[in-house]
């Protein structure tokens, strides 16, 4: 791991120091619109930094420059959607006046590095992006996870008044600078969302034929506890899928998420790749 990147990425936002973060602690916060600031179980968060792993991707620039009264330079009317899964949560992100080349290694299913400002878009906390990269080594996901577990345990933890917002499922297409068809972004979502369908049920063919083992490890144990070994028996190096856990455990699928967070923040489990975890 190189920690010396990390440190000159942390050098260069002295102004706003970027705090380590779980996306579920974005969620769990409360936007103070007369501040432009979240409130969360940190205190005021502006600058967050996540790991986590990229689940949609769009680029998108503004037609006829040459009219633009906002720029004559191209950069300036191009942006770049991302979504991040870090296993707590789903974050919708934004980075703007990029050269879309310099981001083309950045797909779905990255691990990468990220750090933004909050800000907030139909009752949904969103981050504006101050730069993302790609992560080869998965140790670094650890890493940013040990970090934050350890902020949680030696800082003061905030009480959040929390209003419930309206749950709005679509993409953040936001129009900083101009107005975005919301219909051909909504095809392209669609798009997206079936082509992960497709991959996902590939992949878990083998896994659908996995039992629950029979033996004594069970015993004696509870079940978060049991998930884990359950994990660790039936993990062929591409993680096992979450549906079969919900099914062998006879648990539904809201449920066995919340149980799935919680065993990734104790680091028993990691996300592999969506929806997919292994043991450590």
């Amino acid at each position: 791991m190189n920690f010396n990147k990390i440190n000159s990425d942390s050098q260069r936002y002295k102004r706003y120091p970027a705090k380590r973060v779980f996306i579920g602690d974005l969620q769990e916060g409360q936007w103070l619109s007369d501040e432009n600031i979240l409130a969360s179980r940190y205190g005021k968060l502006k600058t967050v930094r996540i790991c986590g792993t990229v689940t949609k991707k769009k680029e998108d620039e503004k037609e006829n420059v040459e009219e633009s009264f906002i720029s004559n330079d191209l950069t300036d009317n191009t942006r770049i959607y991302f979504q991040i899964d870090d296993g707590t949560g789903r974050l919708n992100c934004t980075i703007w006046g990029v050269q879309f080349e310099d981001y083309s290694n950045i797909v779905y299913g990255s691990l990468v590095d990220l750090v933004g400002n909050t800000r907030s878009y139909r009752d949904a906390i969103n981050l504006n992006l101050k730069f993302i990269r790609k992560i080869e080594n998965p140790n670094y996901e650890i890493y940013h996870n040990l970090e934050v577990l350890k902020r949680r345990k030696l800082e003061t933890t905030f009480e959040i008044e929390k209003i419930t917002p309206t749950n709005f499922k679509d993409f953040d297409f936001e129009s900083k600078k101009e107005d975005v068809n919301e219909n051909l972004a909504e095809t392209i979502i669609k798009e997206i969302e079936n082509n992960e369908k497709i991959e996902r049920r590939n992949n878990s063919e083998e896994s659908k034929e996995k039992s629950k083992p029979n033996s004594d490890l069970f015993k004696g144990l509870d079940q978060m506890d049991e998930i884990v070994i359950y994990i660790r028996e039936n993990d062929k190096g591409d993680g096992v899928l979450i549906e079969d856990i919900a099914k062998i455990f006879s648990i539904n699928m809201g449920e066995i998420k919340k149980i799935i967070d919680q065993l990734c923040q104790d680091v028993k489990i990691y996300k592999v790749q969506p929806g997919y975890y292994s043991s450590y």
